[in-house]
């Protein structure tokens, strides 16, 4: 301000949101310059009889002779041609509402200096003046004139500095809103917490500060002052009432693209035009802003205030969520996801503000599109609230059996799964299969897709015995019902041949991958999304029946077509990249792996976020291809990248947190710093018993780990307790020939060997390589360590006639399937 007003004849503007401290920063800079300027004049211009007024006072100051002899106008030129022939004057006409009412005064002075108060921030072309833009007060000067005004009004204790700073950030450091409320708190006698959760309960008193009636207000003035300009665009008020709903600050302009206020394209931008001219909002042309406090008082039912009548009100928060809606883009489109990015706040914000019993039938397609996209996203917990409004709005406006209600409630009950909570996922997948039958039928599509993914969360959480014949049931009636080259049934197929997988049946599940490939090939085209989740999957399955070249294979090809189709930054193309990693490990082509994982994790990091559990899940793969490489110092730092993002994102429970922690574990064991491993091992097995249940095949695992590390430090006693007890479970709950099974009943055969107790160690490893070799095939690598081992137990038993023939078979095969300089191959030759 002091250099605007340097030079005579200077003007000075100060622009700004009405209460922001313009004129007071006015006054204040006359009170510093009393010496410098005389006289200084007040005058309050918010028309031109106000500003002809304030001209007349102040030539009957100067000349009081005057007062009796000339009439208002004649006083107020008199005035002017005063100012005009003398200097060193300050001029302060506050409150301008339209720079045609000063412009003839101030370019009839070339001399003395006048500054400008207006909420006005353009159409200042007829004047010679300076702009200074006037916005709200930074973050500690605004707690320090909180501090200062509120005195001691608030309850004896030591004030909570959070909850002020809280506050005068709420309040978006306006001076007008912060004083006020300091004057509120005095007088009330409430702290700051409690005022922010009557700002954040609407109670219309908090609006009304420290006036006893409404019209007499601070904010009732300053803002109603404001609309009173506004009577020449009639959608001003009804556009602050639907912005009032969304966040305050990158607000996408392309959301008013679909407004129905029966307004064209051109009176629109007119009307954000004249708002951002009066400091109501802010407009460039990608987004919007609005102040906190002005939404807050926009959006605020009072039905004695004719600009906030409760139907206004409601007309305002129906027509923000529609547009919200009309906006969406597809949830599983990647090139939508930026946009998903910008309008995530505004919805939030309004199911922040607005009420459930307000929610609509749009409302409830708004937040069902959210949670699934935030559950897409990788962040079922945030999806978790938008799912349960969504369906609790479903059901209050169509009854609790319409399709959309059911809907919601399965879309709730798959966010729950995605969280790990596999208990209340199975709880409302079943409720919400129950409640199809009973509206829709047994045979209705929807009816069959819920029961699709019933079988899906019992799957998740190990219960084999009802996912196997839940899926069979499903693909059975889809096809009666769609017919077996239906995509739904396609995906039945695919889904048991997964759950067959998962429970070891390696000789089913095989043949109903390439079934589903085979038929999606011919149904959906060679280049299909489905199509080449089913070659993927077919893929992922060689790995157990020692194809891993096949593998390799099918995924370049996966890859490649992936690439030129979705572009190489889409998940699926990701994913792509990330199996095929995992494929040329299972090969020990640790080196031809590590840079595709490298990639994997950098684009994941760009692409979806650090904390999406794709990224997580890349993250930790690195680290197991470290570990294969040999280096467990940069396997275990980022083991524990893995586990600090699984329980920062997905919480300590989660499966994938489980599993990260057992990871972490295993490598501090292979380490031998068994001090770090054991604590570890042990958390993620009570965790496990916890979470997932006793007869979860994770649960298995943990304890085996558990047993395993126990061995390391030669503590057999209670090591071969916890193998005989994960061995036992196996067999009941996975079967005889489940490849877990295999494992458990080898490591117990090397527990027993460790405790010299050869006659019960040699028996377990026959079973072993005999079931080894009829589930995964001679040359597989398991069926490979197997027979080592039972060589090893002969050569340990003495009988050298039956371990050195087990020997040379398995260098053989060991050089045939896996290489020369694989590092099972070395060992073979060593043994």
């Amino acid at each position: 301000m002091e250099d605007s007003l340097a030079a005579p004849g200077s003007v000075a503007v100060l622009s700004g949101l009405g209460g922001v401290g313009k004129s007071t920063l006015a006054a204040h800079y006359a009170s510093r310059r009393v010496r410098t300027y005389n006289p200084i004049w007040w005058i309050t211009a918010n028309n031109s009889a106000g500003l002809e007024a304030g001209l007349a006072r102040l030539i009957f100051t100067l000349q009081p002779e005057l007062s009796q002899a000339w009439p208002m106008d004649e006083s107020a030129e008199r005035a002017t041609q005063w100012l005009s022939t003398h200097d060193d004057w300050l001029l302060i006409l506050d409150d301008v509402t339209d720079s045609a009412d000063i412009a003839s005064l101030i370019n009839r002075l070339n001399c003395g200096h006048i500054i400008v108060t207006s909420r006005l921030s353009s159409r200042w072309h007829r004047i010679n003046a300076t702009m200074i833009q006037v916005g709200p007060l930074p973050r500690h000067e605004a707690l320090e004139l909180f501090t200062r005004t509120v005195q001691s009004g608030e309850p004896t204790g030591e004030p909570d500095l959070y909850q002020r700073a809280d506050l005068v950030s709420r309040l978006g450091g306006l001076p007008l809103a912060i004083r006020a409320a300091a004057k509120y708190i005095s007088a009330t006698h409430i702290d700051a917490a409690e005022y922010l959760h009557r700002l954040s309960n609407f109670e219309s008193d908090i609006l009304d500060l420290d006036d006893s009636s409404p019209a007499r207000s601070p904010l009732n003035r300053t803002f109603h002052a404001s609309f009173e300009q506004l009577t020449d665009a009639p959608f001003a008020l009804p556009l602050l009432r639907i912005l009032s709903w969304y966040a305050h600050e990158g607000i996408p302009r392309s959301l008013l693209d679909n407004l129905t206020l029966s307004v064209d394209q051109q009176t629109l931008q007119q009307t954000l035009m004249k708002l951002a001219a009066h400091g109501l909002l802010d407009a460039d042309a990608t987004s919007i802003s609005m102040h906190r406090l002005l939404q807050t008082f926009v959006r605020t039912v009072d039905p004695q205030d004719p600009y906030r009548l409760p139907v206004d009100i409601t007309t305002g928060l129906r027509q923000s969520t529609e547009l919200l809606d009309a906006a969406l883009p597809q949830v599983y489109e990647p090139k939508g996801w930026p946009l998903w990015q910008r309008l995530i706040p505004h919805i939030t914000t309004l199911a922040d503000r607005a009420t459930s019993e307000s929610d609509t039938a749009v409302s409830a397609h708004l937040f069902n599109q959210a949670g699934l996209f935030l559950n897409e996203q990788g962040d079922p917990t945030d999806a978790i609230p938008y799912h349960m409004r969504s369906h609790a709005a479903y059901s209050r406006h169509y009854g609790r059996l319409h399709r959309d209600t059911l809907a919601a409630l399965g879309n709730l009950a798959g966010a729950y799964q995605a969280a790990g909570n596999l208990e209340k996922a199975l709880s409302l997948y079943e409720q919400t299969l129950a409640e199809c039958e009973q509206s829709l039928g047994h045979e209705d599509p929807v009816v069959l897709s819920t029961r699709n993914d019933l079988a899906g969360a019992y799957l998740a959480s190990g219960d084999l015995d009802a996912a196997i014949p839940l899926y069979e049931q499903t693909l059975t009636d889809r096809e009666r019902v769609l017919g077996d080259l239906h995509p739904d049934t396609l995906t039945s197929l695919n889904n048991l041949a997964y759950a067959h997988q998962v429970a070891g049946n390696i000789e089913q599940s095989i043949p109903l991958f390439e079934q589903a490939l085979s038929k999606r090939e011919q149904v959906l085209g060679d280049q299909h999304l489905d199509t080449l989740a089913s070659r993927h999957n077919l893929a992922t399955s060689l790995h157990f029946v020692n194809r891993a070249g096949n593998a390799v294979q099918l995924l370049e090809q996966n890859l490649a077509t992936r690439e030129r189709i979705l572009g190489s930054d889409h998940p699926d193309t990701l994913a792509s990249c990330n199996s095929l990693a995992y494929a040329r490990l299972s090969l020990g082509d640790v080196n031809g792996a590590l840079p595709l994982l490298e990639e994997t994790l950098t684009d994941r990091q760009r692409i979806l976020g650090s904390d999406h559990p794709d990224t997580l899940t890349s993250l930790n793969n690195l680290a197991y291809a470290y570990e294969m490489k040999g280096d467990l110092t940069q396997a275990i730092q980022l083991y524990q990248s893995t586990l600090a993002g699984c329980e920062q994102f997905l919480g300590s429970d989660h499966p994938d947190t489980l599993a990260a922690r057992s990871n972490l574990a295993g490598a501090y064991s292979t380490l031998g710093e068994l001090e770090k491993a054991f604590p570890l091992f042990e958390q993620t097995l009570t965790a496990s018993v916890r979470v997932l249940g006793e007869d979860h095949p994770e649960t298995f695992t943990s304890r085996n780990n558990l047993a395993g590390a126990y061995q390391g430090v030669g503590d057999l006693g209670r090591a071969i307790p916890l193998y005989e007890q994960t061995l036992s479970d196996r067999v009941r709950v996975l079967g005889e020939d489940h490849p877990d099974t295999l494992t458990s009943r080898n490591n117990l055969a090397g527990a027993y060997m460790s405790a010299g107790d050869l006659g019960r160690a040699i028996p377990l490893y026959e079973q072993t390589l005999t079931a080894s070799v009829r589930v995964l095939g001679e040359d597989h690598p398991s069926t490979l360590t197997s027979r080592s081992n039972l060589a090893g137990a002969y050569q340990g038993a003495g009988d050298l006639g039956r371990a050195i023939p087990l020997y040379e078979q398995t260098l053989t095969a060991s050089v045939r399937v896996l290489g020369e300089d694989h590092p099972s191959t070395l060992t073979s030759r060593n043994n």
